[in-house]
C-alpha cells in the first residue's frame, strides 16, 4: 500500500493541518502524521492517521526562535530545532517498521496539488536509500548574522570552484569523502521511499543523534 507520511510537534500542528487538508482534497492515499512527544488533536485525527513517537525533545524556550522584521522563525542554532527537524528520519523508520510498501515523506509545512499521487511512480526506482527532490540551485549559501557568507565555493574570485568551502564539505569530510564526490544539490522536503531503505535510515538516525554531541548543529 502507498501512504504519505510526515511528522510534527505540538507547536507546529496548526501548520501541519494545512498539509493534511490538501492531501485529503487531492489524493486517494492516506496521510500518516507521526506526532513527536504528544498526542495529535482530534482535528488532526479527523484528517490523518496519527501515530506518536517519543523522542524526548528538549523543552521549548525563547532561544529556539529568532525575530526578524516582525516575524518569528525557528533558530537553526538550536539543538531542539535540529532534533525536531531530524524527527523526519524517525518517522520514516517507523513507516518501514510498519511494513508500509511505499511511502512519500512530505515536510509538514508543504501543501500538495492535483497531481501529487503521480509521485508514487518513482517508488520503483528506490533501491537502498530514499529518493530526494532535486534542489533549485547548484550550491546553497548562508548569510551569517554578521553579514558574512558561508558556503561560497567561488570566494577566490578567479573562476575556480573550491568544493571544500561548500556547506556540505564538513559532513563529507566526516565521512572520509573526496570533494569531487559531491553530487548535485538535493533537498529533503520530499522523500520517496520503501520498506527496504531502513538500514540506510538507521545510519542517518545515528548521525543525527551524534552530531549535537560533537559539534555546533549550525555547522551540520
Amino acid at each position: 500500500m502507498n501512504y504519505f507520511i510526515t511528522h510534527t510537534t505540538e507547536n507546529y500542528e496548526e501548520i501541519t493541518l494545512q498539509l493534511a487538508k490538501s492531501i485529503n482534497k487531492y489524493s486517494k492515499h492516506e496521510l500518516i502524521v507521526y506526532t513527536i512527544d504528544y498526542e495529535g488533536s482530534d482535528k488532526l485525527k479527523s484528517l490523518a492517521i496519527c501515530r506518536r513517537i517519543n523522542l524526548n525533545l528538549p523543552e521549548l524556550n525563547k532561544n529556539d526562535f529568532i525575530e526578524q522584521h516582525g516575524n518569528s522563525y525557528v533558530s537553526r542554532e538550536s539543538v531542539r530545532t535540529f532534533l525536531a527537524l531530524g524527527g523526519k528520519i524517525d518517522a520514516m523508520i517507523e513507516a518501514c517498521n510498519s511494513q508500509i510498501d511505499n511511502w512519500v515523506y512530505i515536510d509538514s509545512d508543504c501543501i500538495v496539488n492535483t497531481n501529487i499521487d503521480s509521485i508514487f511512480s518513482y517508488c520503483d526506482e528506490v533501491e537502498s536509500f530514499p529518493l530526494a527532490s532535486l534542489g533549485p540551485y547548484e550550491f546553497i549559501l548562508l548569510t551569517n548574522p554578521d553579514g558574512s557568507v558561508k558556503g561560497n565555493p567561488f570566494w577566490k574570485n578567479d573562476n575556480s570552484i573550491d568544493l571544500k568551502n561548500t556547506l556540505e564539505w564538513p559532513m563529507m569530510d566526516f565521512f572520509n569523502m573526496k570533494p569531487e564526490q559531491r553530487g548535485q544539490y538535493h533537498t529533503t522536503n520530499i522523500l520517496v521511499g520503501t520498506k527496504y531503505v531502513k538500514p540506510f535510515l538507521e545510519v542517518w538516525r545515528d548521525c543525527k543523534n551524534l552530531f549535537p554531541k560533537i559539534t555546533n548543529v549550525y555547522n551540520v
